[in-house]
């Protein structure tokens, strides 16, 4: 087996992923949670233009968003510490009543 055949060893692939790892922001749970509940209140015209980043207004958009929230809490109930849970739950909530008074609205 030549040089270029070689796999790397676990300890070199594990210290390039770290790398990689380190140069990328770092996502939890939560973050992911609200780059999600952010992108559905930007799709309900909620946020400012500048907020929103140039993210469509499409009610459709921020239905099947807050869906994936709620399926979200749903897939890991159980699993949250109090803090991630009411947190998750606020949002869901705060994101339907948006949802529905912006179906009022139009």
């Amino acid at each position: 087996m030549t040089d270029r055949e070689k796999v790397p060893d676990s300890k070199s692939a594990t210290n390039n992923a770290n790398n990689d790892h380190n140069c990328a922001q770092r996502i939890d749970f939560m973050s992911f949670i609200a780059s999600l509940a952010t992108n559905a209140f930007a799709a309900l015209g909620v946020i400012s233009d500048e907020q929103a980043k140039d993210l469509p207004r499409d009610q459709q958009l921020a239905a099947e968003y807050i869906d994936i929230l709620i399926m979200l809490q749903e897939k890991t109930q159980g699993n949250l510490n109090a803090a991630e849970e009411n947190t998750l739950e606020q949002i869901i909530a705060d994101l339907q009543m948006q949802y529905v008074q912006s179906t009022c609205d139009s």
